[in-house]
């Protein structure tokens, strides 16, 4: 019987120190819901869910940038109708004014005030349509791009100063389109074109309809022209579709696969809680018991001292 070192009080107090760690852990999780809330829990886990969050956290801004470029896309759409509208009055008032039974001085003057109107209509829809303040139609987010030589001379032969960067661009093909990031990786992108739409780039700067001659080549101008809109048009219908997909994309089969990491296990934790308590009372009334033994030597000390 030994007093200084009592064993079994100390055996016990280890076996204590690991179920209140155990019921500790398991307050912990269920407290928080999360079976992993520290790197020590489990570090391989650990690494592998902060990858899978940020993947869905990269997806879910994604998704909210294709909702962004939508409604780019449909206020470019819009304006693209109206320009559609315009072009197709104008081609009414070209044939109108093809018909011989006009007169030069009033009839055709009348038609080439309303014709001049509307193109200054076109023009200032071109320049004005914007969306976050980026202009959609003046061409700054076209990526279609004219070759330059190393001095920045474009096929025209006139020289720009241009600098070097630009330059490289236009001569490598880079494009200039608006970039959309559509995933929550690098180079998860997306290019949206949008070409210029005012007078000059529709061919009409020239179309008029004063003369009969010139009212008959305007049809013909206008057909152009129309069809050139109605395929931007169709292009951003398109764009359009696709990017509703990419919004609409469902990242629930990646945030399962997370929540099995991370998640905690209520019933089988609830267990592991249970069985951590009733082990702590175990070893509280072992302890007890076994500082009681030393106790015992003071009995035989008395029964001693009385014999």
């Amino acid at each position: 019987m030994r007093i200084n070192s009592n064993l079994i009080a100390m055996n016990t107090y280890i076996d204590y120190k690991k179920n209140t760690a155990m019921l500790t852990s398991s307050v912990q999780k269920l407290s928080s819901g999360c079976a992993i809330n520290s790197a020590a829990d489990d570090a391989a886990g650990l690494a592998i869910s902060e990858k899978m969050r940020a993947q869905i956290r990269g997806l879910d801004v994604a998704k909210s940038n294709a909702q962004g470029a939508v409604s780019l896309l449909q206020t470019a759409d819009g304006s693209l109708g109206s320009i559609n509208e315009i072009l197709q009055r104008m081609r009414e008032l070209a044939v109108q004014s093809s018909s011989g039974t006009n007169d030069d001085k009033t009839d055709r003057s009348a038609l080439q005030d309303e014709y001049s109107q509307l193109q200054a209509e076109i023009d200032d829809i071109a320049n004005t349509t914007t969306y976050n303040a980026k202009n959609l139609l003046d061409g700054s987010i076209s990526a279609a791009k004219e070759r330059l030589s190393d001095t920045g001379e474009l096929n025209d032969g006139v020289t720009d100063t241009l600098d070097s960067t630009l330059i490289n661009n236009y001569k490598t093909g880079s494009s200039y389109g608006l970039v959309i990031q559509i995933g929550a990786n690098q180079g998860d992108e997306k290019t949206i074109s949008l070409g210029r739409t005012d007078i000059a780039n529709l061919g009409l700067s020239g179309s008029d309809v004063s003369t009969q001659e010139g009212a008959s080549s305007s049809i013909g101008a206008l057909d152009t022209a129309l069809e050139q809109v109605s395929s931007q048009r169709s292009y951003l219908g398109a764009q359009i579709t696709s990017f509703e997909d990419i919004a609409n994309t469902d990242t629930q089969a990646l945030s399962a696969a997370e929540s099995r990491i991370i998640d905690v296990d209520i019933a089988k934790e609830m267990i592991k809680f249970t069985n951590a308590a009733v082990l702590q009372q175990v070893d509280i009334a072992i302890m007890a018991h076994a500082n009681a033994v030393p106790e015992t030597v003071l009995t035989l000390i008395s029964s001693y001292r009385s014999a």
